[in-house]
C-alpha cells in the first residue's frame, strides 16, 4: 500500500523561454533534464537542489523528443537532426540527418534510445531510431547501429500514416503513433508491419 498525499517535494524554473516541452529523467533518478523552445537540454540534480548543473547547447530548433541510452551515460534528443551527446561532458557524440536510402533528407519528427533485445543482445545501448516527416518524402523509420555507420535499417510506413509523434519499444514490437491518431506496430526481428488502426481523433502523444 502506498499512501500518495500528493504533496510536492519540490519545484523551480526551467528557464526555457517559455513551457517545458519534454522531460526525461536518468534511469536512477539522479539526474533529469528538460528542454523548450529555446533549444537547450538543461540538466538537474534534483536531490541537490534546483539549481541547473550543465546545459547541452548543440541543438538549432526547439528539442522535440528525448531519451536517456541504455547501459551509457548518453542522451539521444532530436530538433528535427538527431544528437547524441555525453551526459557529464555535454560532448556531442553523434548527430544523425534523416537521409534515406533514395537519398531524400527528412526531419526526424520523433526518436528514441532502444533498451537491448533479446532478439539483438549484442547492441544493448547504441541502437537509435527516428522517424522521417512525410512530405515531401515517405514516413519511414531509420534504425541507427552507432557501432557502425553501414550498421543502419529503413522501414517504410504505410501511405495512412502521417508523420510521426511518438515511438515506444515493447519486448518485440515498435509502436508508432502518428499526428492524425494512427497507431502501428512494428516486429524488430522481422520489420514487418503487423498491424494498423485509427486510435485517436488528433495527435497520438
Amino acid at each position: 500500500h502506498w499512501p500518495f498525499v500528493g504533496a510536492s517535494s519540490s519545484s523551480w524554473k526551467a528557464h526555457h523561454g517559455g513551457p517545458v516541452k519534454v522531460l526525461t529523467a536518468h534511469p536512477d533518478e539522479r539526474l533529469l533534464l528538460s528542454s523548450g523552445k529555446d533549444a537547450s537540454v538543461r540538466i538537474w540534480a534534483p536531490e541537490g537542489g534546483t539549481s541547473c548543473v550543465a546545459i547541452y547547447k548543440g541543438h538549432r530548433e526547439a528539442v522535440t523528443h528525448m531519451s536517456v541510452v541504455v547501459g551509457r551515460e548518453w542522451v539521444c534528443s532530436s530538433d528535427g537532426e538527431m544528437h547524441i551527446f555525453d551526459l557529464e561532458t555535454q560532448h556531442r557524440v553523434h548527430c544523425v540527418r534523416g537521409i534515406l536510402a533514395s537519398g531524400y533528407v527528412g526531419s526526424f519528427t520523433s526518436s528514441l534510445a532502444l533498451s537491448p533485445l533479446k532478439c539483438s543482445p549484442s547492441a544493448g545501448g547504441m541502437v537509435m531510431v527516428g522517424s522521417t516527416a512525410k512530405y515531401p518524402g515517405p514516413v519511414a523509420l531509420k534504425v541507427l547501429d552507432l557501432r557502425s555507420a553501414s550498421r543502419a535499417l529503413e522501414w517504410h510506413l504505410p501511405p495512412l500514416i502521417n508523420d510521426a509523434s511518438v515511438i515506444a519499444q515493447g519486448h518485440a514490437s515498435l509502436w508508432v503513433g502518428s499526428i492524425s491518431g494512427q497507431i502501428c506496430q512494428l516486429d524488430l526481428r522481422s520489420g514487418l508491419v503487423r498491424r494498423c488502426w485509427q486510435g485517436h481523433q488528433g495527435a497520438v502523444s
